[in-house]
């Protein structure tokens, strides 16, 4: 049986003061979630030519997809020595993500890459495909 003592003076139970002197101690029976400091990283920017077999494949269509499902910003296009030309601007991890996915899906048809990495410009609104 459980007995329920109450104190006079603050008209509280002795359970009642115990979670209270509980809650001070701990910051409340709901106490704040903790908090994380959110990072914002810089985004970086990567210039790509990819030579191979990369015209003709559907490469365009395909880069401008993967871009946009990433957030990613920039332009796609195929050049007249027979290259694909990408820059693409956004997070690093979605980058080297572009990066991975475009390989993964036409690495029958890249012979080489070239890519260089800078710091973003922000100078894009949206990933498209130009054309020559």
């Amino acid at each position: 049986m459980l007995q329920y003592c109450v104190n006079y003076q603050s008209g509280r139970s002795a359970v009642g003061l115990a979670r209270l002197v509980r809650d001070q101690e701990v910051g409340g029976s709901n106490p704040p979630a903790p908090t994380s400091e959110i990072i914002i990283m810089p985004h970086k920017r990567i210039h790509v030519y990819y030579s191979g077999m990369v015209q003709g494949v559907g490469f365009r269509f395909t880069a401008e997809r993967i871009a946009e499902s990433l957030a990613l910003k920039g332009w796609v296009k195929n050049i007249r020595d027979g290259r694909v030309e990408v820059i693409c601007e956004g997070p690093e991890t979605a980058l080297k993500e572009f990066l991975d996915k475009t390989e993964s899906i036409f690495k029958q048809y890249i012979r080489d890459a070239d890519i260089d990495w800078s710091d973003a410009t922000d100078e894009f609104d949206s990933f498209d495909i130009t054309f020559t």
